[in-house]
């Protein structure tokens, strides 16, 4: 007996006793099988919606970490912008103005409201005698003349505070900027702000029909986020199944496979969502796909279980004789798959954003139960309903042989152009960048997008970067060293073609400092003493309106400061690029004061490659675990070397064909290695499985790799398809992370087909002939 029918046997043995009480005890396994529907149905009750969009930092992220530090030093809020733009021909327009008066007043009427800011209640200062008045650019009351908009003009473009932030650069756009307080992050509670600030703009709508209102901000982009998830269940999820069913009753002929196969597909979804919401696990859009993802891969396995029953139905077996058969030779595949898959799945824990681990602990959890689903329900459903009639002929086999059979006798231009492949494939990665910004996540079917991207075009960006300096100087911040360094660094801000506008201190101190001198413009700049730059801070903010305080700006114990720059990039790549340049120049010209940047831009901008540095691990652990599983079900190191190669090439090739044509990845597309190698092992195991079954009973190899194919092949092709077809239809979601990480996958999974069908047989009938 050779080695491999010694290996087989105890395999065989067990197989065949699994499929003996599995078909005796059907109905036993079938109620076990709908208890456990149930208790995921259950589940679905507690399955709430995240609003938090800052769900994908993790806790030990050190950027976000820094980012809560910031907020905690500062008077935190929801930011939100609402932008006015006026159909005016010439700059600050009266009328225009008199709206955006009254767009200001009633924003107060917010519910949550802490502070507005605009540019009719921003606080000009200016010296009257020997007294500092400070007074709101536009009075509060009274008709807004055309010399008073003239003079409104005028005092904008002395001050300099406003423009590129708060007034656009031709005088015909405005913005309010809004902080909110609300007591929670909750839907309900976003919504209901929400809601109001829609019902303002309405108003606004309806007496200026000629202007133009957007808005934009934390809690639109928040609501978005929320309606994201929810948007690719109601309608990602129907399509995707939708089209796997269309497959399954095309490729199984079998309307006994197409029911037990739905029932499982249905069970195995709903006891995914259930898990996560016993579990406590919000949904997300980075965890919305987890359903979906476990729909179309439990579709594989009771494909493998309905097509063997079917092919051993037309070599003459009676139903329950076929199942049993199509049981004993798939019991061990299919367990080896599901499990290498769900353990795939389950190396998302290395991800350094949450929702991607909940993601990975959702599909191995759903994948698991579909296991155990697909094989207590499907023996039930197939023996209680009237089975097909056999079909002789097998085109997909057929066809599939003929294609190897040209592979065998081109072995070596296979091979080359495999080779040439993978070269090509390595250029195209080095091209890869990452570019995650969270508004372009969402397509532009949101309006949150739509709005973003007016607002950036007509008034100011929404990237904003932020540093805080702390000084240690007797007098903290207000001292002249400490001030005239972060004035140095605001110049040197302004004069970068990357940078709109810049937020700091020193502005409004220098400008007093003017004031207070007989408006000397000698006296443009900071103070000599620390004692007289903190007088002239206080006599500003004793001038005040409540409401108005800096505490955004400074903190309570006055001993650090905030420089926000507002910045004119296009992606994620230009931000971190420009956030390197700005902490290099403060190491090399300001090493006193030098700090690292913050703000929520820049924390996502680099989320990628941190959580790419994570996924690194985990490729490795899965690499590492499902190699050495399948060194130990093949008893060869060799046949398990082997199988690395179709198992690792589709990932590489599918990066490189990304690189080459997109050449952006975001988030999602950082955790599609891992994931995908635990997805495409399936139809190696099963290739393998059954060519090392053949070479048992005695066949040569290239009579075992056309036995292979005759078992096997016609569900690996429907397999294919199924997974292609549901993660191409993920790639159709309006939430970026999702559209790359179903892209990617449906593109790795393709890969792997190709690799597995040309090079797999190539590769074990040569090892065969080294061997020997």
């Amino acid at each position: 007996m050779s080695r491999l029918q010694v290996f087989f046997s105890p395999f065989e043995r067990l197989s065949g006793g699994v499929a003996r009480v599995l078909i005796a005890q059907r109905w036993i396994f079938f109620g076990l099988a709908l208890a456990l529907i149930a208790f995921g149905a259950f589940g679905l009750s507690r399955v709430e919606s995240s609003t938090n969009s800052r769900a994908f930092f993790g806790a030990s992220n050190p950027e976000f970490q820094q980012l809560l530090e910031v907020e905690d030093i500062y008077e935190s809020s929801e930011p939100s912008v609402m932008v006015l733009s006026t159909p005016a021909a010439e700059p600050y327009d009266p009328t225009a103005i008199e709206a955006l008066r009254r767009f200001t007043e009633q924003a107060w009427q917010l519910p949550y409201v802490l502070r507005v800011d605009s540019l009719t209640n921003f606080n000009y200062s200016y010296a009257d005698g020997d007294d500092l008045l400070v007074e709101p650019l536009v009075p509060e009351t009274g008709a807004i003349t055309r010399e008073l908009a003239d003079l409104v003009r005028v005092r904008v473009e002395d001050t300099g505070e406003l423009i590129g932030r708060l007034v656009s650069e031709d005088g015909r756009t405005f913005g309010i900027s809004v902080s909110f307080v609300p007591p929670d992050r909750d839907v309900v509670t976003y919504r209901g702000i929400q809601d109001e600030i829609d019902a303002l703009v309405a108003q606004m709508r309806t007496d200026f029909p000629d202007y133009e209102l957007f808005v934009a901000g934390a809690i639109p982009a928040s609501l978005a986020f929320s309606e994201a998830g929810e948007r690719d269940l109601r309608e990602i999820l129907p399509l995707a199944g939708a089209l796997t069913i269309l497959i399954l009753m095309l490729g199984l002929g079998s309307v006994a496979g197409v029911i037990g196969s739905v029932i499982v597909l249905v069970g195995s979804s709903t006891f995914t969502l259930g898990f996560g919401g016993w579990m406590g696990m919000a949904l997300t859009p980075g965890n919305s796909s987890s359903p979906l993802a476990v729909f179309v891969l439990i579709a594989t396995t009771c494909m493998h279980i309905v097509l063997m029953w079917r092919h051993a139905l037309s070599d003459g077996a009676e139903p329950k004789a076929a199942l049993r058969t199509s049981l004993e030779d798939n019991f061990a595949p299919v367990t080896v798959t599901n499990l290498t898959t769900a353990f795939a799945f389950l190396c998302l824990n290395f991800s350094d954003a949450p929702p991607l681990r909940d993601l990975g602990n959702m599909i191995a959890a759903g994948i698991v139960g579909g296991w155990f689903l697909s094989l207590t329900i499907m023996p039930a459903v197939l023996l209680s309903l009237p089975a097909p009639r056999p079909r002789r002929s097998q085109p997909v086999a057929t066809t599939l042989k003929a294609a190897v059979a040209v592979a065998f006798r081109n072995e070596r231009v296979v091979i080359a152009c495999f080779g040439i492949a993978v070269i090509t494939a390595i250029v195209g990665i080095t091209r890869i960048q990452f570019n995650d910004d969270f508004i372009r996540y969402f397509d532009k079917s949101y309006e949150i997008r739509r709005d973003s991207e007016e607002i950036e075009a007509r008034l100011t960006s929404l990237d904003v970067l932020q540093f805080s300096f702390e000084s240690e100087l007797e007098g903290g911040i207000f001292a002249p060293e400490f001030l005239n360094q972060i004035e140095d660094f605001a110049t040197w801000l302004e004069d970068h073609p990357q940078v709109r506008h810049v937020t700091s201190i020193t502005v409004p101190l220098k400008r007093l400092n003017r004031i207070v001198n007989r408006n000397d413009p000698a006296y443009m700049r900071i103070a000599d003493t620390t004692e007289a730059n903190a007088q002239l801070m206080l006599l500003y903010e004793l001038n005040l309106p409540v409401g108005q305080n800096l505490n955004t700006q400074i903190s309570i114990d006055r001993d650090q400061t905030l420089v926000s720059i507002t910045l004119d990039i296009q992606n994620a790549v230009e931000l971190r690029a420009f956030t390197r340049e700005a902490e290099d120049w403060l190491r090399r010209e300001a090493p006193e004061i030098a700090t690292q940047a913050t703000g929520v831009g820049i924390t996502f901008a680099r989320i990628s490659q941190r959580n790419g540095r994570a996924m690194l691990l985990g490729t490795v652990v899965v690499l590492v675990v499902i190699s050495a599983a399948m060194v130990l079900i093949l008893r060869s190191a060799r046949l398990g070397a082997i199988s690395l190669v179709p198992n690792l090439l589709p990932a590489l090739l599918a990066f490189g064909v990304w690189g080459l044509v997109l050449r952006d990845v975001n988030l999602g597309s950082t955790v599609v290695t891992v994931m995908t190698f635990g997805i495409v092992v399936d139809d190696t195991v099963h290739m393998m499985m059954a060519y090392n079954r053949y070479r048992s009973r005695g066949f040569d190899p290239r009579q075992a790799v056309n036995r292979m194919l005759e078992n096997v092949g016609p569900a690996i092709t429907i397999t294919t398809l199924t997974i292609c077809t549901g993660f191409t239809v993920v790639a159709m979601s309006s939430f970026a992370l999702n559209q790359h990480l179903g892209a990617l996958t449906a593109l790795v999974v393709g890969m792997a087909f190709i690799a597995d069908l040309l090079l797999l047989p190539i590769l074990l009938t040569r090892s065969e002939r080294t061997s020997q």
